[in-house]
């Protein structure tokens, strides 16, 4: 049973992120739907391809954006809508880019928050000590809160993903390579 239990919260993930994608999708913000400062931050933030700041100062890449064979079951693949970043307990999460938080979640203990960078969403997974609420307006680097413990490998890992619209996009294209 304990082998099962990352491929079980795995699949919990994968429905949360695609309820949540599904979520996103009904209440799509279409460009011709913001405003001219939400449209200015989207553009600001396009500008900022390659070169946005990593959502926590020090940590590594553990799992990519794309499909990817599962940690612990080799034989078992599935596909990550972010990238996973293993750090050390106390590591405190902060937002990659000027934006409002729009959600903070709580899924089986650990948190998850939503930052709108005008079209775009960066949604920051498995945290605690949230220090942010629904409606703060934040800055680059601004802590939002810190990376819990996994569940299964007692690991502190942040899942990362970033969002256009409703729809998931690497975030290896996006980020600065200074911290990979």
């Amino acid at each position: 049973m304990k082998k099962f239990i990352p491929l079980i919260l795995a699949c919990f993930m994968c429905f949360v992120s695609c309820s949540t994608t599904q979520k996103a999708t009904s209440t799509k913000t279409s460009s011709a739907t913001l405003t001219p400062e939400e449209t200015a931050v989207c553009q600001a933030f396009q500008n900022k391809q390659g070169k946005l700041a990593w959502p926590v100062a020090k940590g590594t890449k553990v799992s990519d954006y794309g499909t990817q064979p599962h940690r612990e079951i080799p034989s078992v693949s599935f596909e990550n809508h972010g990238i996973d970043i293993l750090t050390k307990p106390g590591t405190t999460v902060r937002a990659i880019f000027k934006g409002k938080v729009t959600t903070i979640i709580e899924i089986m203990g650990k948190n998850v928050v939503m930052i709108r960078h005008g079209c775009y969403v960066s949604v920051y997974q498995n945290l605690t000590d949230i220090c942010v609420k629904k409606g703060d307006v934040v800055s680059t680097k601004q802590p939002i809160g810190k990376v819990s413990n996994d569940y299964t490998t007692d690991e502190f890992l942040l899942h990362f993903e970033l969002w256009e619209e409703s729809e998931h996009v690497n975030p290896n294209l996006w980020l600065s390579r200074k911290n990979r």
